[in-house]
């Protein structure tokens, strides 16, 4: 069944005053407004993830601008009794998805645990094996496990790969093994080359020029009108079926000002699909992430 012709009308929850605080955010509240987007987007969340992702499309029609500490939507406080806070965003999923949303705010807000503050190089952890399981690619487990299991040969460049390069879900995480019984001067010196060999062969190229910083225009991304139109057409849109008038977009994103078609075409949309691509979220985050650090020391 193809898409309905451009007839479409913004739902009733999608009110354009709801974006105006985004002129606001800072660039680690739109690296979450993006990540988020891009989450909702993912069919392999939808597939696996259906309540995480049915509770971030909740919160994004009763207020798009998210905070992961935001009280959930609900009529009354879920557990407490009466006065009881809400539970918020993140809580809410945590209770739907279990450990995959605690992941997933470690991916948002960079928390190491309390032990590891050094969050950019730190050990794996036991909580890393067990998220591991889930987030390599189901068949390739799979048959690996199988091969193993039955004593069947197994191709020796596949066991030696990265074990990021299986994961169905975007990680800019690379896990190291480091031999303690050596000396640090030379762990340094092997660090360095195995940190450059592994964006060097980076199957998905995300990674190759992290060492440069994107170029960020908050300004831009909000002048644009760009968080809007994901909600509205690239995620509302797509869920309904439906399809939307580039005169319509530009009435509904820019209402009161005349002629704005071509900036639709030429600026919102390319940077709408911009900004929830892996490669640009990965390359924000490693943008945040430096800022953050220097902040800090």
């Amino acid at each position: 069944m193809g898409r309905r012709p451009c007839s479409a009308t913004p739902p009733s929850w999608f009110k354009i005053t709801k974006y105006n605080k985004a002129k606001d955010l800072e660039l680690r509240g739109w690296y979450e407004q993006f990540a988020i987007r891009r989450l909702v987007t993912s069919p392999r969340c939808k597939e696996m993830f259906p309540g995480l992702v049915d509770c971030f499309l909740k919160r994004i029609k009763v207020n798009p601008i998210i905070s992961l500490d935001m009280p959930v939507p609900t009529a009354t406080a879920t557990s407490g009794g009466a006065g009881a806070p809400e539970p918020t965003v993140l809580h809410r999923a945590v209770q739907r998805e279990g450990k995959f949303a605690t992941y997933l705010q470690n991916i948002f807000q960079r928390r190491g645990t309390n032990t590891w503050e050094e969050s950019a190089v730190r050990p794996c952890t036991v909580d890393d094996y067990f998220l591991f399981k889930r987030l390599i690619e189901p068949e390739f487990l799979q048959n690996t496990q199988t091969a193993i299991d039955n004593n069947t040969n197994i191709d020796a460049t596949i066991m030696d790969e990265p074990i990021h390069w299986h994961f169905w879900f975007p990680t800019s995480m690379a896990f190291l093994a480091v031999d303690l019984s050596l000396p640090d001067e030379l762990l340094s010196e092997h660090f360095n080359k195995i940190v450059a060999k592994l964006r060097k062969h980076d199957r998905l190229g995300y990674f190759k020029n992290s060492s440069n910083p994107i170029k960020t225009s908050i300004e831009k991304w909000s002048d644009n009108g760009v968080l809007p139109y994901i909600d509205l057409v690239t995620i509302w849109a797509k869920e309904n079926n439906v399809r939307f008038s580039i005169p319509r977009i530009a009435k509904t994103i820019f209402p009161g000002y005349g002629g704005s078609e071509d900036r639709i075409r030429k600026e919102t949309k390319k940077l709408a699909e911009l900004v929830i691509s892996d490669k640009f979220l990965y390359e924000l985050n490693a943008h945040v992430g430096s800022k953050e650090e220097k902040t800090k020391n």
